[in-house]
């Protein structure tokens, strides 16, 4: 009987700690939504922002800034729109710039996650490069009008990009039916490059065919846009939308190929790495 009034109250005080953490973390992101301060982590965005509000500010929210990188989202939210020139890695801080339009970068930049760019729905003008794994964040981005993404696998880490090694989890850009939603898409370009996912073939075979990944957003498809594939590969052909490379020998670690819309609005390059068994 002891016993299982003790696993009672164990259970009890269990589930009042849960309740705890749970009302903890609650109120942690309510506080956290009516904190009137911002932390924005590139420095090239840093110096975008405090560029666009700086009419805006007061002398003592200029000193917060310069001391602790700390934005008010007041003068964030009257930024319609920024181009960061810089290297970086990460978007931090661009989520709270609620009211932003038109988004530009220049220079060489290794964004890996733009998904917080979903929270800019008033987003119309995009240009944007990085190691990209997914792209589905634009689904949100509704107003979207002018699209520029170029997609690379070039790695962050800085000593395996001076041996000239290359992020192989970034993926081509081969499905663009994303775009599919977004219905004030005026101008398109998307550059990509990346990796798929290893084939493996048995050091019997000498050939292998694969029908072409592309899948092309509906506003192309209604155009008549014709997708060229090409590859430097010896013994290659493409016909039909089907890919194949013959007379392979057991030695081959990677296959490739190329892709291009006629109108070079859509364009990249895909690494097929080769397992042998």
């Amino acid at each position: 009987m002891k016993n299982k009034v003790l696993k009672v109250a164990v259970g009890s005080l269990a589930l009042s700690m849960v309740g705890l953490v749970g009302y903890q973390a609650k109120a942690e992101a309510s506080y956290m939504d009516e904190f009137p301060y911002v932390y924005v982590v590139p420095e090239a965005m840093k110096e975008s922002l405090a560029y666009e509000i700086r009419g805006s500010e007061t002398e003592d929210e200029a000193s917060l800034r310069d001391q602790f990188q700390l934005f008010t989202k007041a003068n964030l939210a009257t930024v319609r729109a920024m181009e960061s020139e810089g290297e970086y890695s990460t978007l931090e801080g661009i989520q709270h710039v609620t009211n932003l339009e038109a988004y530009g970068v220049e220079g060489k930049t290794s964004v890996v996650d733009p998904r917080l760019l979903s929270k800019n729905t008033k987003m119309k003008n995009l240009e944007i490069s990085g190691s990209f794994y997914s792209i589905d964040f634009l689904k949100n981005l509704s107003k979207l009008e002018r699209l520029d993404l170029r997609n690379t696998s070039e790695t962050t880490d800085e000593y395996r990009a001076l041996l000239g090694e290359k992020d192989r989890k970034v993926r081509p850009l081969f499905d663009l039916s994303v775009l599919d939603s977004l219905n004030n898409l005026k101008s398109i370009r998307v550059q990509s490059e990346g990796f798929t996912e290893p084939v493996a073939l048995k050091k019997s075979m000498t050939n292998y065919t694969m029908v072409s990944p592309i899948v092309l957003p509906q506003v192309f498809v209604d155009k008549g846009a014709k997708v060229i594939i090409e590859s430097e590969d010896q013994n290659f052909t493409y016909q039909d939308d089907v890919l194949s490379w013959a007379q392979l020998s057991s030695d081959t670690k990677e296959l490739h190929f190329s892709w291009h819309v006629e109108d070079w609005t859509y364009f990249g390059e895909a690494t097929i790495p080769v397992l042998w068994k």
